[in-house]
């Protein structure tokens, strides 16, 4: 591990944590449907920038930790940034943006696809990445067509995303629907923990988002990826 490469990371998340701040407020204004004003707020305001200015740099050190001083570390430090902001937009207002969702897919394919090209990685990581991507987006879109109300198509969305960054772990196609499989599980069970967690804090009908359980496990997946499926 080069500790100044995650020290490094982590003062980069700092540095940008004021600018994912601006999202998270900015973004659900642009829809006047379901959107909360500060004036009666889910989350106050000074706990949501405290958790923006501590989840953005802990989120780029640990994925400095797992990539080391590689080029492949770009487009996972953008992915963390992601969901950092839909997981609090998730919490907040019960929905995840697709002018968050989209352009985010557009860069990150942009970005996996420089540094595989930069890299000199063979062509089966940017089809893993595609192949991750589709995956993700099936497993989670059958829950949603069978119970839209446990699973929202937010959260469909949000699996393209991750799961192109999950498959391009992996040459082996296998291996990539593994640790697919795994951020999946580790998600479940991190969103049935957090709606035990609500019901008793709000109620035993209350809802809760399910894409920070998701946003979460998807991480946990990347950074113990060789762990789970190595």
């Amino acid at each position: 591990m080069d500790a100044a490469v995650v020290i490094g990371a982590a003062v980069l998340g700092v540095l940008v944590s004021p600018y994912l701040l601006r999202l998270v407020v900015r973004v659900p204004a642009m829809a006047t449907v379901g959107y909360v004003s500060d004036e009666d707020p889910t989350i106050r305001p000074a706990t949501r920038e405290r958790a923006v200015r501590v989840l953005t740099p802990g989120a780029f050190a640990v994925m400095a930790w797992r990539w080391e001083a590689t080029t492949v570390v770009v487009p996972f430090l953008f992915l963390a940034a992601v969901l950092v902001v839909v997981s609090l937009i998730d919490l907040e207002h019960y929905r995840i943006p697709d002018r968050i969702v989209f352009p985010a897919l557009g860069i990150s394919a942009g970005l996996i696809a420089f540094v595989s090209i930069f890299e000199g990685f063979d062509t089966v990581f940017l089809r893993n990445a595609v192949i991750g991507s589709v995956a993700y987006f099936t497993l989670l879109l059958v829950p949603h067509l069978i119970y839209p109300k446990g699973m929202g198509f937010g959260d469909v969305k949000l699996a393209l995303l991750m799961g192109l960054h999950l498959g391009w772990i992996y040459a082996d196609p296998f291996r990539s629907v593994a640790l697919i499989m795994w951020a999946l599980v580790l998600g479940s069970l991190l969103g049935v923990l957090a709606g035990i967690g609500f019901a008793i804090i709000r109620g035993r009908r209350a809802e809760f988002p399910f894409g920070p359980a998701l946003a979460l496990g998807c991480l946990l997946a990347i950074t113990f990826s060789d762990a789970l499926v190595g």
